[in-house]
């Protein structure tokens, strides 16, 4: 079919083709801006509820513990109270082994009137017993090394004790002995010094070399 329509004709009918279809376009994409901004929106708004429950979630939480703080110091309170009993417990345990193996090596004639434990392995400890002879000093020296609780024992002094009232009379012996592993310990811990001063000493001498 021939279109004898004037060629002006045809131009507004085309122009208005595209305008259309111009307007078209324009309308999905005014369409899906709107959709994409309600869609940001939306999320936008559940992100702040969110933000808005873990906030009231942590005030909760914060009072709360706010509430149990008191008893959560007692606890650590108590527990160090329980600690401090413990190693008090142990001591005591050790302490009392001790006295027996030292009863132990107590000659007949000899009886122990004093133990002073400075609280460290490494330490000498005093010993004061009373003897009804001077030989029974050196008795006891002897038994205390023997017993393989002490690697020394040094005789400090022996004392006459004159007798009153028709009782013989007895010596006040006192004794410094050193409990075995004590020399290997000192020793041990003075490498130990003299290496972390020598490491000082040479970090010392590095910086100032820099």
């Amino acid at each position: 079919m021939i279109n004898l329509l004037p060629t002006r004709v045809k131009e507004v009918r085309r122009f208005g083709r595209l305008n259309l279809f111009i307007i078209k376009q324009l309308v999905g994409i005014v369409f899906i801006s709107i959709l994409a901004i309600a869609v940001m929106l939306s999320g936008l708004q559940l992100t702040k509820a969110d933000q808005e429950f873990l906030e009231d979630s942590l005030a909760i939480k914060t009072i709360a513990y706010e509430d149990v703080q008191p008893f959560e110091q007692q606890a650590n309170a108590l527990r160090s109270s329980v600690g401090n009993v413990k190693k008090l417990f142990e001591r005591e345990v050790r302490f009392s082994k001790l006295l027996v193996d030292i009863a132990s090596s107590i000659p007949v004639g000899a009886q122990l009137t004093d133990l002073s434990l400075t609280g460290s392995s490494t330490e000498p400890l005093q010993i004061a017993a009373e003897t009804t002879t001077q030989e029974l000093a050196g008795v006891l020296r002897k038994n205390l090394v023997d017993s393989g609780i002490f690697e020394t024992a040094d005789i400090g002094s022996v004392t006459l004790l004159e007798g009153s009232d028709g009782l013989a009379d007895r010596y006040s012996v006192s004794i410094t002995a050193s409990l075995t592993g004590s020399a290997a310990k000192k020793s041990k811990a003075a490498a130990a010094a003299a290496a972390t001063a020598e490491a000082l000493i040479q970090q010392q001498e590095e910086a100032a070399t820099q």
